[in-house]
């Protein structure tokens, strides 16, 4: 548990496993679903990433950045399962909310600049261009 006790809900999720649902309602911690969405992506962990992605969206009507990381999430889960459709979809809603941030150039950027191993962002990136970001 090193390393986690400066954040309690971060500490109260490693503690608790499967009740994250109840920290989460109790708090607004879009920044751990965010997280959250895209870690199972890399685990290829698609359906608990799609949960995270929606539960996400749910809680972002007031921020630009979280509803663009929640589109961005479930386009990648989508394809990755082979729902190209879903995941178009969510592609067509995170560029109509601000096309300047969801686009190919900017998301290739974040994700190198956020993975260390850049093997790791180009599979970031490549679920996005199969989805059709552009």
């Amino acid at each position: 548990m090193k390393g986690l006790s400066w954040t309690p809900n971060l500490l109260k999720t490693q503690w608790l496993g499967t009740k994250l649902r109840l920290i989460l309602d109790s708090t607004d911690p879009t920044w751990l679903l965010s997280g959250g969405s895209t870690g199972y992506i890399m685990a290829e962990r698609y359906e608990e990433a799609i949960a995270a992605g929606k539960l996400l969206l749910t809680r972002s009507d007031k921020s630009e950045r979280d509803a663009i990381a929640a589109h961005r999430s479930l386009a990648q889960a989508y394809m990755a399962l082979g729902q190209s459709d879903e995941a178009r979809l969510h592609i067509e809603e995170g560029q109509n909310i601000n096309p300047k941030v969801f686009n190919l150039a900017v998301q290739r950027e974040g994700a190198m600049r956020f993975y260390r191993n850049p093997v790791h962002a180009e599979r970031f990136i490549a679920l996005l261009q199969k989805a059709g970001l552009h």
